[in-house]
């Protein structure tokens, strides 16, 4: 008896200690997935239910957003819903009873994120000219992220730019919300950026497109008194007085060569006008005695970049 007795108590400690290292059992868990990671504006999307850790059976499904029940949704397994404007919260709700006669619940708050991107072609427009600048080929064009519908600030992002489906970059680079691209020759240039958080989830994504145009000059007459006329000179300039200025505007001429062009000269009549100082931009066209024509050429050009540059001509009659 005394050797039984004994036997229990070196047994009963050992299973003890073993039941206390035990691990503990997993709660059940739910979560809701979205169609997409990043949700823009007056969109539609879909909310589906994720139950694969839940490890009971699901006997009934009820769906809700922004506390209203979606009845043509009961017992599916996933919910359609749009997104409202930035700023405002869609929550959408899913609530389960489970073969244990048991209800869980999970809700997602949902905030749609919206993506522009401004670009900035760095070509020449005169300040008179309505319209905006349009790239040019190998023309530098600035490009900014505006990202809409969150709290954090722009340094807390991961950036990923493209262009044709190359990096403008090395790779991602955190806070890089403005860069720059040389316009590429052909059509349609196709910008991609695409935004995650510090955590690797996407958070925006978009596409923009544009596309290159000539560069082209066009004529302005110059008054000393009145500044210089609206209206381009078309061909044929009519000389009514003995003198007059005009100055060529390059529109789409990217600015580095508008400013410091290696080429840029005027030609009258094939011979090639001194610079005299002033604008170089601009000419001064005197009579040549009697009536005639005179043939006047105006061409600027980066010489390491031929594409950067642009050539015409008119002609001035008195």
């Amino acid at each position: 008896m005394k050797q039984l007795i004994l036997f229990f108590a070196l047994v009963f400690p050992f299973s003890f200690s073993y039941a206390q290292f035990n691990p503990p059992t997993t709660g059940p868990s739910l979560n809701i997935d979205l169609e997409s990671s990043y949700l823009k504006p007056f969109t539609k999307n879909s909310a589906s239910l994720n139950d694969y850790s839940l490890g009971e059976q699901v006997n009934n499904i009820y769906w809700k957003i922004d506390g209203k029940t979606i009845s043509e949704a009961t017992n599916k397994r996933s919910v359609d819903f749009v997104t409202k404007d930035v700023g405002h919260q869609t929550i959408v709700e899913v609530f389960v009873e489970t073969g244990t006669k048991k209800t869980l619940s999970v809700k997602r708050v949902i905030e749609p994120v919206y993506l522009d991107i401004v670009i900035e072609p760095q070509t020449r427009t005169p300040s008179f000219y309505k319209g905006r600048a349009l790239p040019s080929i190998d023309s530098t064009v600035n490009l900014t992220a505006l990202i809409n519908g969150t709290s954090m600030t722009a340094g807390n992002y991961i950036y990923n730019w493209s262009i044709n489906d190359t990096n403008i970059e090395t790779g991602s680079i955190r806070g890089n919300y403005k860069t720059s691209v040389k316009a590429p020759i052909g059509g349609y240039a196709v910008i991609t950026l695409s935004i995650t958080n510090l955590q690797g989830e996407q958070v925006a994504r978009r596409n923009v497109q544009f596309s290159s145009s000539d560069p082209e000059v066009l004529y302005y007459e110059v008054n000393a008194l009145t500044g210089i006329k609206s209206l381009p000179i078309n061909k044929n300039l009519n000389l009514i007085g003995n003198s007059t200025n005009v100055r060529a505007e390059p529109y789409y001429l990217d600015l580095n060569t508008y400013n410091k062009p290696d080429l840029l000269e005027w030609k009258i009549n094939g011979m090639r006008s001194p610079n005299r100082g002033g604008n170089p931009y601009e000419v001064t066209l005197a009579k040549q005695g009697g009536n005639g024509v005179t043939k006047v050429n105006f061409h600027v050009r980066n010489l390491t970049d031929i594409l950067q540059g642009v050539e015409s001509d008119f002609n001035i009659n008195y």
